[in-house]
């Protein structure tokens, strides 16, 4: 490995090396004390489940079921807002539950320098917030009106954004407290939203912004991200709502304001229609310090709104910040659907939605990364990207899967939880990509998030633990015993996900399982970690950066055998030394796997 990464492996036998024969491991928990990249390795026909990798081993809390008070506006028991007044005169009151607390972790892997950042708006409606009408409110169990809890939207590629805003069509809307949960333990900053989209939000967001009341929307504001535990705002003008002059100067102010927690206030801004940054639009909100979303205009072939945005950046001054404006492309736009000419699935240029009814559609994916890649420069003297990029309604890969509702009704679950994930790995990983050999080379096709956006990591100290909990569930188990047969779903305890299952040798895969009643495969939570291949293995998990203090730190992972030799899990250092910790029992079922590890002062 390179100077400064190490790995750690996962695999079957005590060498790395067995029979070739079918197998299958489930890992249940691994704790590690380490620094830098860590990787599984398997081993021929293995299949090993790993349910946790931790030390210690993360809280075993149980589902959990929202303690709310009565509905308000658009977003169950949160605080939003139609009416100006109404906001005005309010004051942060979150109920029980409904404040972040996960703390934003620092990155210790980002962006390549010079590569863009990814900035993403979800589109979701009330369908997350507690205590509204359907069955995908985060934070739940059991049944909501015949509908399951435990197949809700379920994001996983937190290593592939780097900023997330929560959309609603409410003038002042604050985003649901387990989105904010899961971005913040992946390292991603969580945004509310101000828009005049909406009939009645186009009268009311501008007279938030009148010269009289802006200083007091500006000091709510601040207030209400800081009571609710999140990290700015998003300023969507559109309609009625357009740039004044009590709008850019509380851009200014919100802009200048720093987070209990030392980091400063976000803010981004939109403009309905502008595709590029205009001096006459919003260049001196972002001038004031905000970042900038382009309008969805598709820019492939040109005008090529990008290199107008750069171009007009530098004669301002500021092509220094160039990556803090977001190229975007709205995934459910009319621009990018097909019919599915190469039938139903997913391709290296489709993505289905996975509804085989009459809403059966597909995502053109080579075109709507061919407007993406149109922030990659090529003239001599211009930066390798001109802005960064955005993706606005990704969910489409899970909305667009739900069975087809009867005419005027909504559209409700349970979806394919297999197609909604194989459409979702093939807009941000890729449909037939690989990341492969020491160095986790990607290759295939680009039609994918990850073709443009380099994985991220927030593993940079010790304790790490990860019970590969996906955040929901058809069950939950702890310590290996079943807790609750009830369907769950809560993405404040998602687990930090792998950066990769990248094929260091051989081709050993790794990827979620979910756990039946029969099979128990999870150990804390409702999944776990799947390992399979043929022929000798090893696969890299995690990227990380874990500088070890002094005294000797603990390895221990929790694994289930199914078919194959027992598992082991390699550390590689940052100074290319390895240590295997191999499983030696036997018997069957979940089995702890612990041993010191030789790691003062070193990297993992």
């Amino acid at each position: 490995m390179p100077s400064g990464k190490a790995q750690s492996g996962l695999g079957a036998g005590a060498t790395g090396n067995c029979p070739d024969v079918a197998g299958r491991i489930r890992f249940g928990e691994f704790v590690m004390r380490v620094e830098r990249k860590l990787a599984f390795a398997g081993l021929a026909g293995v299949s090993v489940m790993l349910s946790s990798l931790a030390v210690p081993a993360l809280s075993q809390a149980a589902p959990l079921t929202a303690n709310v008070a009565g509905p308000a506006g658009n977003c169950g028991s949160y605080q939003c807002f139609y009416y100006a007044n109404d906001f005005l005169n309010s004051s942060p009151n979150p109920q029980t539950g409904q404040v972040a607390t996960v703390p934003l972790a620092p990155r210790v892997i980002g962006p390549a320098p010079g590569g863009p950042s990814m900035l993403v708006g979800l589109d979701n409606g009330p369908r997350a917030f507690w205590e509204v009408s359907d069955g995908f409110a985060q934070g739940r169990s059991g049944l909501v009106g015949g509908v399951p809890t435990g197949n809700v939207l379920n994001f996983g590629h937190w290593q592939y954004v780097d900023a997330l805003y929560y959309y609603l069509h409410d003038t002042v809307s604050v985003p649901p407290t387990q989105w904010v949960n899961a971005a913040h333990r992946n390292g991603i900053p969580v945004l509310g939203t101000v828009t005049g989209d909406c009939d009645i939000c186009e009268t009311q967001a501008p007279k938030l912004f009148t010269l009289r009341n802006y200083p007091s929307t500006v000091k709510l504001l601040y207030q209400y991200a800081v009571d609710y535990g999140f990290d700015g705002w998003v300023i969507d003008m559109e309609r009625g709502f357009q740039p004044a002059p009590g709008v850019l100067a509380a851009v200014k102010q919100l802009a200048g304001l720093t987070l209990p927690d030392g980091k400063p206030l976000r803010v981004a801004v939109y403009l309905a229609g502008e595709s590029a940054l205009q001096p006459a639009g919003l260049l001196p909100y972002f001038a004031a310090g905000a970042d900038w979303q382009a309008d969805y205009s598709p820019s492939a072939p040109p005008p090529n709104f990008p290199q107008q945005t750069y171009q007009n950046l530098q004669a301002a001054g500021l092509a220094a910040r160039h990556l803090d404006a977001y190229w975007s492309s709205y995934v459910y736009s009319d621009t990018y659907k097909t019919s599915c000419p190469q039938g139903q699935r997913v391709t290296p240029t489709q993505l289905w939605n996975g509804n085989p009814g009459t809403s059966q559609e597909c995502v053109d994916s080579q075109q709507l990364f061919r407007n993406q890649r149109t922030i990659q420069s090529s003239p001599p003297g211009s930066p390798a990207y001109y802005t960064s990029t955005g993706l606005f309604a990704p969910e489409w890969t899970y909305f667009g899967n739900l069975p087809d509702p009867q005419p005027g009704d909504v559209a409700v679950g349970p979806a394919s939880r297999t197609l909604v994930h194989a459409a979702d790995d093939a807009l941000w990983v890729g449909a037939r990509a690989r990341y492969e050999g020491p160095a986790c080379t990607r290759s295939g096709p680009d039609n994918a998030v990850s073709s443009l956006v380099t994985p991220r990591s927030v593993i940079g100290t010790l304790p790490f633990v990860t019970n590969f909990n996906q955040g929901e569930g058809d069950l939950y188990a702890i310590d290996g015993q079943l807790a609750s047969a009830e369907q769950w779903n809560n993405l404040s305890a998602q687990d930090i996900a792998p950066t990769w299952s990248c094929a260091v040798q051989g081709n050993l895969v790794a990827s979620p399982v979910y756990a039946t009643a029969s099979n128990g495969d999870a150990y804390n939570g409702g999944s776990a970690l799947l390992l399979t291949g043929r022929g000798s293995g090893e696969v890299a998990l995690y990227n990380t950066r874990i500088k070890v203090p002094v005294g000797t730190p603990t390895l221990a992972f929790t694994s289930k055998t199914v078919t194959g030799p027992l598992p082991y899990v390699k550390v590689t250092y940052g100074d290319g030394t390895t240590q295997l910790v191999q499983r030696t029992a036997t018997s069957p079922g979940w089995q702890q796997t612990t041993s010191p590890l030789s790691a003062a002062g070193k990297t993992i």
